[in-house]
C-alpha cells in the first residue's frame, strides 16, 4: 500500500468545491466509504495506489 497522506485540509476543500464535490460525492465516485474518505482528507489513514489514482483523476490532478 502506498503511504499517501493529504497535506492541508483546506487545499482539499478548495479542490472539492472547485469540482463541485462533497467528500461524500467524491467517495462514491472512487468507490470508498464516506468515513474512509474523511479519514484520508484529515490525514488519519493512508490511501492505496488505485484509490489515489482515482482521487487524482477526479480532482483534475492527473
Amino acid at each position: 500500500m502506498v503511504q499517501l497522506y493529504v497535506v492541508g485540509k483546506k487545499k482539499i476543500d478548495v479542490l472539492l468545491a472547485w469540482h463541485g464535490y462533497t467528500q461524500k460525492s467524491l467517495s462514491s465516485r472512487v468507490n470508498i466509504g464516506p468515513s474512509y474518505m474523511s479519514s484520508i482528507v484529515n490525514g488519519k489513514k493512508p490511501v492505496g495506489k488505485r484509490t489515489a489514482k482515482k482521487l487524482l483523476t477526479n480532482l483534475g490532478l492527473k
